[in-house]
């Protein structure tokens, strides 16, 4: 006997180990797939959870005796709430960092003369690191940018620009070196555009 899994069954059926790497968490969040994860979370015994207390964790389980096996329940709801606010973070700091790169890219578009420009973004490009550098070439090619003068209004380059670093963030959880490099750009407080 032979069972066929679809595309559909396979984003169904998450592994824990999978679930439970850095990566994988915000692929799942990027991809608006996260409440597939919170349903399978739902499929434990009595809306809780075993897991082996975190360290430095108050209550119970830190206080119990030093028994290696030990398990703190944690419940569902509590657990969706950390995703959330961890979502949250991640959007909330994506944004910033997006708000930051259409300031980088329309003040080298700013330049009067079309080979200063060039100049500028050569320039804006080759300061940054290695990871960013396919992110910048990506947002100075989006249309809005395309005939060296910025199209549309703020908001919409924003989300254009938002758009690319998501899509940008998504490809960099395939390895995890490349995305422990991303995760550290994202996570790190943006400065503001020098003048």
């Amino acid at each position: 006997m032979f069972k066929i899994k679809s595309a559909w069954y396979n984003s169904q059926s998450f592994n824990s180990d999978y679930i439970c790497q850095e990566r994988a968490i915000w692929n799942l969040i990027l991809e608006n797939k996260m409440d597939d994860v919170k349903a399978y979370f739902a499929t434990h015994k009595g809306d809780t959870l075993n897991v082996k207390p975190s360290e430095g964790d108050e209550g119970e389980a830190a206080n119990a005796s030093n028994n290696d096996n030990r398990t703190d329940k944690r419940t569902i709801p509590l657990l969706r709430k950390k995703i959330d606010k961890f979502s949250k973070d991640l959007f909330d700091n994506l944004e910033q960092r997006a708000k930051r790169i259409l300031a980088e890219v329309e003040q080298v578009l700013a330049g009067e003369v079309e080979g200063k420009r060039a100049k500028e973004k050569e320039k804006l490009i080759s300061g940054k690191e290695a990871y960013e550098k396919p992110l910048y070439q990506k947002v100075f090619a989006l249309e809005t940018f395309g005939e060296g003068h910025p199209k549309g209004t703020p908001e919409d380059r924003l989300e254009e620009v938002l758009s690319t670093l998501v899509e940008y963030v998504i490809a960099s959880t395939d390895k995890k070196h490349k995305f422990e490099s991303v995760a550290r750009y994202i996570s790190k407080t943006p400065t503001p555009p020098s003048s």
